[in-house]
């Protein structure tokens, strides 16, 4: 039998926080029909305790499949993998550390057997990684679900990027996600999933539920960990995520300029429109990385960025491409300068 619901959760050592999904897991599958939900952890070569985790909690959760890549691939890479690691009609990738509410999953599983939407989005809270500090009682401002019958016009709504971004606040219907071609999205962004999230449901109806049943840590990766994202700060990672914001432009079926129209919620709390996100990481990442870091910059990296430029850059946004053009040609001349000063 094809489960209806197959819970994919990417992990990378954090055996603690995985034990305690899988535990409320096990307690909350415990009360469905045998078979509707499967749970599959893919390991990405974690050296704690994930894989005696696993094992452990095998006897509690009937349909539990534990993969482990034999290397360490990346979190983007492993992330890619989640579709084709599920087997069920609708599939959750869920972050190790995110927390599910009790009663959360018989919810989920009953709105899944009755919607006609082929993506579900949920509303979420935010605490701090301690799990105690709360930060956001309801990251998006709603009082009650809605049906859209697009993603792209769940885009015009407020703090809609957000709902899209955080990892486990979607569940998407898996066939149309596992047909996807994800090279496209590969762009070191730390959200290549956002392109296979975005291309099969960009003109497809979504069902948005506006009251939390999960909740998110906030600040809960460390700088050893080699899957923490380094998103932002530096001239490579932001163009990468500008990369893959133009590519989902091109390749999700959205209308032109839906992906523009989105927003997001600041770091006190306000609404951010994606244009004003971007212009905020060429003047705090991009625009002080580069100048920074010119000196360091090897002839692979100089290619890398003007290759981005001269192909890519003029389907950005004409402030963002103005802003990106006058830092690097800032930074080229610091450059030479430099150089100049070297052979003297």
């Amino acid at each position: 039998m094809i489960p209806l619901l197959s819970i994919v959760i990417p992990t990378y050592n954090r055996d603690s926080f995985l034990s305690t999904l899988l535990t409320e897991l096990a307690r909350q599958s415990a009360g469905l029909p045998a078979g509707t939900v499967e749970v599959v952890v893919l390991d990405n070569a974690s050296s704690d305790r994930t894989n005696s985790v696993c094992h452990d909690i095998a006897a509690e959760l009937p349909c539990f499949r534990y993969i482990r890549n034999p290397v360490n691939i990346g979190a983007d890479e492993n992330v890619l993998r989640c579709p084709e690691a599920g087997s069920g009609e609708w599939l959750w990738i869920f972050g190790d550390d995110d927390i599910l509410h009790d009663g959360a999953l018989a919810r989920i599983v009953d709105l899944l057997r009755e919607t006609s939407s082929d993506m579900v989005l949920l509303n979420y809270r935010q605490v701090h990684r301690d799990g105690l500090t709360l930060l956001a009682e309801k990251v998006c401002p709603l009082d009650d679900d809605m049906t859209l019958p697009s993603l792209g016009q769940w885009l015009e709504q407020p703090a809609s990027l957000c709902l899209l971004a955080f990892i486990t606040s979607a569940i998407a219907r898996r066939a149309p996600m596992v047909k996807i071609d994800p090279s496209p999205y590969r762009t070191k962004s730390y959200f290549t999933f956002l392109g296979v999230r975005f291309e099969p449901f960009g003109d497809r109806p979504v069902h948005i539920v506006a009251n939390p049943c999960i909740t998110q840590r906030q600040y809960n990766y460390r700088p050893e960990h080699a899957d923490a994202p380094t998103i932002g700060i530096d001239t490579f990672t932001g163009i990468a995520i500008y990369r893959l914001l133009l590519q989902i432009a091109k390749r999700s079926h959205l209308r032109p300029g839906e992906l523009w129209s989105a927003s997001v919620i600041d770091g006190i709390g306000q609404e951010l429109p994606v244009m004003n996100f971007l212009d905020w990481l060429m003047k705090h990442s991009i625009v002080p990385s580069l100048s920074a870091n010119f000196h360091a910059m090897t002839p692979e990296q100089w290619k890398a960025l003007m290759d981005f430029y001269r192909n890519e850059s003029g389907e950005l946004p004409e402030r963002i491409r103005n802003r990106l053009l006058t830092a690097i040609n800032a930074a080229i001349e610091a450059h030479n300068a430099l150089f100049r000063l070297k052979g003297a």
